[in-house]
């Protein structure tokens, strides 16, 4: 080859963009398998379906405090003369009144004692923050149960008999302004047992609707069982688990060799944790980054390749696997390593 010819080619490969250098560069020194598994691990996790979250609930700003809604109560009473009209209701609002007389209440803003009565119902134990004095958010419990029962109390017989008595007296707009505290409360824990009940009913759609993983009949069994035993076992109130048993045979994983696609089949045991947080579990592209389960655990696989093999027999060769949404990776020892790719899928109910 000539000299002119050789720097033409050079000037040429000179002048072209920095982008389309680079990319040559990157084609020519990454494995064309590598190349392969992150584009078929791109599609998969694009495919992940999304949960449908329920629609949340617009809360509007809570002001006052404990002391406000016990003068309030106080200051109810004495207008409708609720000793003298019902002196027994009366002396069970007076009982429930003097259970909360610790001074420290009065400051207590009402909203945080909503929000944090409502949290404390979602687990009779503390966690492991909490018992570090790490978590010092308005989640610690600021009423002894004694307290909150006390404070419940004076919102339901206030609002139940008050308001009538108090219209014979005084005009709408004045009983409204005396009860204005206790009714701001009852609307806080109304607005707050609401949100929760839907973000129970949102965990639940993750875990067992139409668009989680479908099990195989042993970990339909295993599950079933697991309820009983932590951290399978779910909430004081009944909130899901967030983890659930894997134990399934999948003859769907997929790798390259010599240029050719080859089936493996996989044994797989492990566990799976559903992502319960806002923004998790979407669908589309967004799914690749946050989605609504991950999974992890042991892979099994026979020493020869092909669809519907035994991985218990034989040469088997252990490893682990990999779930990110519905896109899973399994890396497996022995001579000549594999790294194998599927995606979540049931071909068979309750079977594979």
């Amino acid at each position: 080859m000539s000299a002119e010819p050789m720097r033409s080619a050079q000037n040429s490969a000179a002048h072209r963009p920095f982008s389309q250098r680079l990319c040559q560069c990157v084609r020519q020194r990454v494995p064309r398998q590598v190349w392969i598994a992150c584009a078929v691990l791109s599609t998969l996790g694009a495919a992940v379906a999304p949960c449908v979250a329920q629609p949340a609930t617009a809360a509007r700003p809570l002001t006052g405090t404990v002391g406000d809604l016990i003068q309030s109560a106080r200051a109810s009473a004495r207008v409708a003369r609720f000793a003298d009209t019902m002196p027994q209701q009366f002396e069970r609002l007076q009982r429930q009144l003097d259970a909360l007389g610790r001074s420290t209440l009065d400051t207590l803003p009402i909203g945080a004692v909503a929000r944090a009565s409502m949290a404390s119902r979602e687990s009779g134990r503390a966690s492991f923050l909490r018992v570090a004095r790490w978590n010092s958010s308005e989640t610690v419990a600021l009423l002894t149960p004694g307290e909150g029962a006390a404070l419940d109390s004076v919102a339901r017989i206030t609002l139940q008999f008050l308001p009538e008595l108090l219209e014979l007296r005084v005009s709408a707009d004045s009983t409204d302004a005396l009860l204005a505290p206790i009714s701001a409360f009852n609307r806080a824990r109304l607005t707050e047992s609401l949100a929760q009940s839907l973000e129970k009913l949102r965990r639940y759609e993750r875990k067992f609707g139409p668009q989680s993983p479908k099990l195989n009949a042993a970990e339909v069994a295993l599950n079933f069982v697991a309820q009983s035993v932590p951290p399978f076992r779910p909430g004081a109130d009944g909130w899901p688990s967030a983890f659930e048993v894997i134990a399934s045979y999948v003859p769907t994983y997929l790798t390259e060799r010599d240029g050719r696609v080859q089936a493996w089949t996989v044994l797989e045991a492990g566990l799976r944790r559903y992502s319960f947080g806002d923004g998790w579990g979407k669908g589309g592209w967004a799914g690749v980054l946050r989605p609504g389960h991950v999974s992890a655990g042991l892979a099994m696989v026979n020493g020869s390749a092909g669809a519907m093999r035994e991985p218990w027999r034989g040469d088997n060769r252990l490893g682990a696997f990999l779930a990110w949404g519905s896109a899973k990776i399994a890396v497996v020892g022995g001579a000549g390593p594999r790294v194998l790719i599927t995606r979540q899928v049931q071909l068979i109910p309750f079977v594979f």
